[in-house]
């Protein structure tokens, strides 16, 4: 893997990739090493059919902090959401070891289809190997399936050391 020191090779790899990555599900993540940072970046066009409970929207990543201090890990989460005819509460959040970081919002109950979702959490983690991962959590009402679907979708994870 190659390291790449300067503001303008890490922007140019990062258009680069957010051009093909657009075509992945689930693919291998792109990386990008930076000094004391690195940015693990996934995306995916095929439609995940959501069931209520938990889905994964992502294929988790394992990464380490180096950093004797700790890391900070800040998780982008976007999709491209089209909301089922008994669609509930509605939820993307990215988690670190099972942890989930902060701020996590519910949404839902929206009616534009199809609608675009954002999310932003941070995470303070320890020195050592973690795993990252993002989840959709969907509530159909009235205890019917939601019908709802990941159109597109994109993570962006960037681990800054202390």
């Amino acid at each position: 893997m190659k390291t790449y020191r300067t503001l303008g090779s890490m922007l140019a790899l990062l258009t680069a990739a957010s051009t093909f990555a657009g075509s992945l599900a689930y693919g291998a993540p792109i990386i990008v090493q930076g000094i004391n940072s690195k940015a693990i970046l996934q995306s995916g066009s095929t439609t995940i059919n959501l069931v209520d409970g938990n889905n994964a929207m992502d294929a988790p990543v394992k990464f380490t902090c180096k950093s004797a201090t700790g890391c900070v890990v800040v998780m982008n989460e976007s999709a491209l959401v089209n909301y089922g005819p008994h669609n509930g509460l509605f939820q993307i959040c990215s988690f670190v070891d099972g942890v989930q970081g902060t701020p996590c919002q519910w949404g839902g109950y929206l009616m534009v289809n199809p609608y675009v979702y954002f999310t932003h959490e941070q995470l303070n983690v320890t020195p050592g190997k973690h795993t990252v991962a993002t989840v959709v959590n969907n509530e159909g009402e009235q205890g019917q399936q939601s019908g709802s679907q990941i159109l597109n979708w994109e993570t962006d994870y960037s681990i800054y050391e202390q």
